[in-house]
C-alpha cells in the first residue's frame, strides 16, 4: 500500500494530491473525534496538503515517459528501497543525522556483500573489480566510470567516518536529503551487475 501511495504522490499533480490528503485528513478527524488521540494526524496532514497547494507541479517528460517531478528548484527522486526502508523511521522523527549515517551503513554493507570489504578503499581493489562490475574495464572510458563509482563510495566512506566519530547533532533536512541521494546513487551503481 505504501508503494502505491508513494507512486501516486510522485506522479500526480500537487493539486490532486493535496485534495486527496485533505480527504484523508477529514477521515482522520472523524476518528480523532470518536477516539481521543494524543497526536492529531488530521492537523499534520492538512499542513502538508496546504503546503502542496502552494506549489504548481511541473513534470518533465523524456520519450513520453514520466520521470522525476521538478517543482521550481525542487526535484523528487526515488531513494533505493534498501536504503529508504531502513532510514524512514529516522525521517519520521526528523532525526536526519542518523538517517544519513544509517544510509551510509547500508552502502557499506552492500560493498561487504559483494567483496568481503566494507571500506571502499579496499573494496575497489583491482581483484574486486569483477565482483562489483561483472568484468574488467573494456577501455579507458569504462575505467573512468569504474573509478568514478569508486570515488563516490570513498566519499561515503569519509562522510560516514566523520558521522561515526562526532557526536550526533541537528542536521538540516535538505542537506540530509543530498547526503542520502549520494548514498542511493552509490548503492545503485554497485548493484547494477
Amino acid at each position: 500500500m505504501t508503494n502505491i501511495l508513494h507512486t501516486f504522490w510522485n506522479l500526480e499533480d500537487n493539486k490532486l494530491v493535496a485534495m486527496t490528503l485533505l480527504e484523508l485528513a477529514s477521515l482522520f478527524r472523524n476518528r480523532e473525534l470518536a477516539i481521543p488521540m494524543y497526536v492529531k494526524f488530521s492537523v499534520e496532514i492538512e499542513k502538508i496538503a496546504n503546503k502542496l497547494q502552494m506549489y504548481p507541479s511541473k513534470k518533465v517528460e523524456v520519450n513520453n515517459n514520466m520521470i522525476n517531478n521538478i517543482e521550481d528548484a525542487e526535484v523528487t527522486i526515488n531513494i533505493r528501497p534498501e536504503i529508504y526502508e531502513h532510514i524512514k523511521r529516522y525521517f519520521a522523527t526528523q532525526d536526519y543525522y542518523h538517517a544519513v549515517e544509517e544510509a551510509y551503513k547500508i552502502v557499506r554493507q552492500k560493498l561487504r556483500e559483494l567483496t568481503g570489504e566494507e571500506k571502499a578503499s579496499q573494496a575497489f581493489s583491482e581483484t574486486n573489480i569483477e565482483k562489483i562490475f561483472g568484468h574488467k574495464a573494456k577501455d579507458d572510458t569504462e575505467k573512468d566510470f569504474f573509478d568514478g563509482v569508486k570515488f563516490i563510495n570513498m566519499a561515503i566512506q569519509m562522510f560516514r567516518n566523520e558521522k561515526a566519530h562526532t557526536p550526533a547533532k541537528q542536521l538540516d533536512r535538505n542537506l540530509a536529503i543530498h547526503y542520502i541521494s549520494l548514498a542511493s546513487l552509490a548503492y545503485e551503481l554497485i548493484s547494477k551487475n
